[in-house]
């Protein structure tokens, strides 16, 4: 197995191998095949998507205000490549994580908010009588064996659809994406993108994959990682199978954060606010044959990735500037820093939360 991470890199065993050719030159066996040239390219933008503004500065949400993100649509928080208005959309999950920092800042910015299940319980214990009134969701939904009535009657008499969905072939957060899915579908139409036509950005960023363009959801997931083990692999599974469906899907959990990286070249802008420098990446479902980093510690230079074999965990984060010359920093934008990877297969980035973002905070 192959480490790195700590004070230190530590290998046991061959993570990359290397052959010489005739001319003298060296040819790496996981090098990218011709075939993957050009990689589609994709830009991961945390400062913006995790809310331009600090929490404290958001407008307290009114009772008006709160009818209007329950009942409608509308685009707040950016603007996607294609000029596309971006909504943030936050789930809260049946965990411990409600009511603390990382709850306040995500759901100041987000429009549409969704308790799986038993999160409507959680939401509603988790705040004092006076302050639950101005944390009331768009929706309840799941097959709510876990949501007590009382709750669900207080939510329904403000204006919260609590739906039921008996199907026992999806989990409750699948429930929730797929409601969230459905919702925009309904909500799609001309007139609906009110973005900037994607003035001032590149064209690499202005067209996105086919999969990205459909979608103009963030879907943010509250709990998703750190509490029972078969429940966190379970939200791993999802973030394969739904990454394709929305434009950003990132599972948080209390300490940490993780969202998917198709097959092709990223730009990475961290969030200072909430992101701690620890950072790793995860081959989970398939190996990544090649993978190549800038601003790392502990960079990768072209090795194959799979579990058992290489993973990067514990690295972090030093960051190259962007809008620069040379690989990787002319994909990031004049005064920018990030970091910049390469990688031939889907692989999962997890980034570390800062304490005071952390439960109890």
């Amino acid at each position: 197995m192959s480490y790195h991470g700590g004070n230190r890199k530590r290998k046991f065993g061959v993570s990359s191998r290397s052959r010489s050719k005739s001319d003298g030159s060296v040819r790496h066996k996981n090098a990218f095949p011709a075939a993957l040239s050009p990689l589609p390219k994709y830009r991961w933008d945390n400062s913006v998507d995790f809310g331009e503004h600090d929490v404290d500065s958001a407008e307290p949400v009114t009772a008006a205000g709160r009818q209007t993100n329950n009942k409608g649509w509308r685009g707040q928080q950016g603007d996607d490549p294609n000029g596309s208005a971006v909504i943030n959309a936050l789930i809260i999950l049946n965990t411990d994580c409600v009511g603390g920092s990382l709850f306040r800042r995500f759901w100041a910015h987000s429009t549409l908010r969704v308790c799986a299940d038993g999160g409507g319980n959680r939401l509603y214990d988790s705040l004092g009588k006076m302050e639950r009134e101005d944390f009331v969701p768009m929706a309840i939904n799941g097959d709510l064996d876990s949501l007590r009535e009382e709750v669900a009657d207080w939510y329904r008499a403000r204006g919260s659809q609590v739906v039921k969905n008996a199907d026992q072939d999806s989990n409750d957060l699948e429930k929730c994406l797929e409601f969230l899915k459905g919702q925009e579908a309904a909500n799609k139409g001309p007139g609906s993108s009110g973005g900037k036509d994607g003035v001032g950005l590149r064209p690499w960023e202005r067209k996105q994959v086919a999969t990205r363009q459909s979608s103009r959801l963030n879907v943010f997931v509250l709990g998703a990682l750190g509490q029972r083990f078969d429940h966190t692999m379970a939200n791993c599974h999802i973030l394969y199978r739904y990454s394709k469906v929305f434009r950003r899907l990132v599972l948080l959990g209390e300490e940490s954060l993780a969202f998917l990286l198709p097959a092709g070249r990223h730009w990475i802008v961290p969030d200072a606010r909430t992101e701690n420098p620890v950072c790793g990446l995860i081959p989970m479902g398939q190996p990544c044959t090649s993978i190549r980093t800038r601003g790392l510690r502990w960079e990768l230079r072209g090795e194959a990735m799979a579990m058992g074999s290489l993973v990067s965990t514990s690295n972090e984060r030093v960051m190259v500037d962007g809008g620069g010359e040379g690989e990787g920093g002319e994909e990031g934008r004049e005064g920018e820093r990030g970091v910049w990877i390469e990688n031939s297969d889907p692989v999962i980035w997890t980034s570390g939360l800062k304490k005071e973002w952390q439960k109890g905070s």
